[in-house]
């Protein structure tokens, strides 16, 4: 639920979690990472899936129909941050996503279909059509070419992820004289940790619990735990974990976000 580019970028970006899972449970954990939530019934249920990592709106709306086990571990003052970021040019001076009305934007191909989605998350609230909104909207092939837009003059703007972003920087220091980040959407607390089904045996369950619980208490923990947005792990039911989040999400959705 990060929205990467690519499955590669989310694989790459889960694997040192997934060894850690690897070793505590004994047996090979490779990630699997889907870009559509209408995706998650599917392959909750298949039987090679023993856990998720999913969203708080998600198990509150669905945990029925997923079949999931009570709640394993929730993710305690975890900060989830939706993944795209508007990047503009330093020398464009723009301060809101209404000052690029009229101007260029770059998207990945990919991205087109939930481009007005996008833009309503980060201004809370409903956005004409993109196609009327912009003056353009350049689309491209990779998270790279659509960063080089931006630096190089060919857009006012582009939409990103932090980890393309990063992946960016680090290939051109340089790039951060040329660009900078537009809008963060506020974080969003207590994403969950599922168990799903009945396919991890109590004694692997308490294993993955402990070993999990204590990660926020080494250094090298903390670096596994913010490969998932979280801070620390603690043991909860889905009643406490429910009653602390429902009116939460319930008011988000009122006033026009979207649970994700």
């Amino acid at each position: 639920e990060w929205e990467f580019s690519d499955s590669a970028e989310a694989v790459e970006h889960l694997s040192p979690f997934c060894t850690f899972l690897s070793k505590t449970l004994g047996k090979t954990i490779a990630p699997l990472y889907l870009k559509k939530a209408t995706e998650l019934e599917t392959y909750l249920k298949k039987p090679d899936v023993l856990f998720g990592i999913i969203n708080t709106g998600v198990v509150l709306k669905k945990y029925n129909t997923f079949h999931l086990e009570p709640l394993l571990l929730t993710v305690k003052n975890g900060k989830k941050q939706h993944r795209k970021r508007f990047i503009v040019p330093i020398r464009g001076k723009f301060n809101s996503i209404e000052e690029l009305k009229g101007k260029r934007l770059t998207i990945l191909s990919s991205d087109r279909y939930t481009l007005q989605k996008q833009i309503s998350l980060i201004r809370s609230g409903e956005i004409a059509s993109p196609s009327l909104f912009f003056s353009s909207i350049l689309e491209t092939a990779s998270p790279k070419s659509a960063i080089l837009s931006v630096m190089f003059g060919l857009a006012d703007s582009a939409l990103t992820t932090p980890e393309s972003l990063k992946s960016a920087q680090k290939e051109n220091p340089r790039l951060n004289d040329h660009i900078r980040i537009l809008h963060y959407l506020h974080p969003m607390t207590y994403s969950p940790f599922v168990s799903i089904g009945k396919r991890i045996d109590p004694q692997q369950a308490e294993s993955l619990q402990n070993a999990l619980s204590s990660l926020h208490q080494t250094e090298s923990g903390k670096r596994l735990m913010s490969i998932i947005d979280a801070d620390a792990f603690e043991k909860t039911d889905l009643e406490d974990f429910t009653n602390r989040n429902l009116a939460f999400y319930q008011k988000e959705e009122f006033a026009g976000q979207e649970v994700s």
